[in-house]
C-alpha cells in the first residue's frame, strides 16, 4: 500500500475485514472480474519470460495497492517485502485509482503467445442473450410476468442461483433487464451496442460527477482502453448512426446526419 494509506490499516485482520465488502454478492461478480483479496490470478513476469522461464506467477489483487511493478524481483526487494502471491499491478503511476480487472475470457499464465490464439472459446450468441432479448420483447407487449420468467431462467440457473425477479411495471422491468444484461454479458462485445440502442450509453459510461457535460471524460469502475481519456461528443452523435453517404448521393431529399463528416 502507499504510505498515505497505512493509517487505514489495523494491527491485524485487515484482509478479512476488507473481504467482507464483497461477501454475499451475485456470484457472477467473481466470474467477471478479479476481486480484491479473491482467488489468485496466474500472470507473467517479463524478466522471467526473457530468461526462458514460463512458470506462471501467482498474483493477488490487494487494495490499496503498494507495488509499482509486475516484476517479481522488484516486488521481493527489501522496500516491498512481497513474497509468494505477488501484488497485481494497476494502471497509472500513482497507483491511487481503484479499477477492476477482467477475469472473464482472460487467459492466464502463458497459455499462448497472442490473445487471438487463446484457447478460451468466446461465444458468438449465448442463450442468455436470447432470453434477455425475448424478455424485453415480451415487456414491450405488456406481458410482465412472462418477461420476468425469461430473466429468471438466467438468474436461477445452478451457477448463479439469485433470487427471482418480479416486474412491478414496464419501467421496472426494463431497468432490471438492462442491469441483468450488464452483469451477464460483460466482456462479450454486447453491452456497448445495447447501451447505444437503449440510449443509456452516456449515463452509464460517462462520469456522473461531471454532470454529463459535453466532452466529459469517461470514468467508470471498468477502465477503458483510453484510461479515462475518451470524451463524449458535443453533438451526441455517438448514439446516432449516420445516413450512409452513398444514400445521400442517390437521394437529394435525404439530409446529412449532424455531427458526422461526409
Amino acid at each position: 500500500m502507499k504510505a498515505s494509506n497505512e493509517h487505514l490499516y489495523l494491527s491485524g485482520g485487515n484482509e478479512a475485514r476488507l473481504k467482507k465488502a464483497w461477501e454475499n454478492r451475485d456470484p457472477r461478480l467473481n466470474y467477471n472480474v478479479i476481486m480484491p483479496y479473491g482467488e489468485e490470478f496466474l500472470g507473467g513476469d517479463g524478466d522471467m519470460y526473457k530468461a526462458g522461464n514460463t512458470t506462471p506467477v501467482p498474483y493477488v489483487y490487494r487494495w490499496p495497492v503498494r507495488q509499482s511493478s509486475h516484476s517479481v524481483k522488484a516486488q521481493e526487494a527489501a522496500e516491498w517485502g512481497v513474497t509468494g502471491k505477488y501484488d497485481l499491478k494497476q494502471d497509472g503511476n500513482g497507483e491511487a485509482e481503484f479499477a477492476y480487472r477482467h477475469r472473464k475470457f482472460v487467459m492466464e499464465g502463458y497459455d499462448c503467445e497472442y490473445a487471438y490464439n487463446s484457447p478460451i472459446d468466446e461465444p458468438i450468441l449465448r442463450y442468455a442473450y436470447v432470453l434477455l432479448m425475448w424478455s424485453e420483447a415480451l415487456l414491450q407487449l405488456d406481458e410482465l410476468d412472462a418477461a420476468a420468467e425469461k430473466v429468471n431462467m438466467i438468474r436461477q440457473r445452478k451457477s448463479v442461483e439469485m433470487p427471482p425477479y418480479t416486474f412491478a411495471s414496464k419501467e421496472d422491468g426494463l431497468n432490471k433487464i438492462r442491469n441483468e444484461s450488464r452483469r451477464e454479458l460483460i466482456n462479450e462485445s454486447v453491452n456497448f451496442y445495447e447501451e447505444l440502442r437503449w440510449g443509456t450509453l452516456r449515463e452509464t459510461k460517462y462520469s456522473t460527477y461531471m454532470g454529463y457535460e459535453p466532452c466529459a471524460h469517461t470514468c467508470n469502475g471498468q477502465q477503458s482502453s483510453g484510461n479515462g481519456g475518451v470524451k463524449w461528443s458535443e453533438t451526441n452523435d455517438y448514439s446516432i448512426f449516420p445516413v450512409p453517404s452513398a444514400e445521400i448521393e442517390k437521394n437529394p431529399n435525404l439530409k446529412k446526419t449532424p455531427g458526422w463528416l461526409y
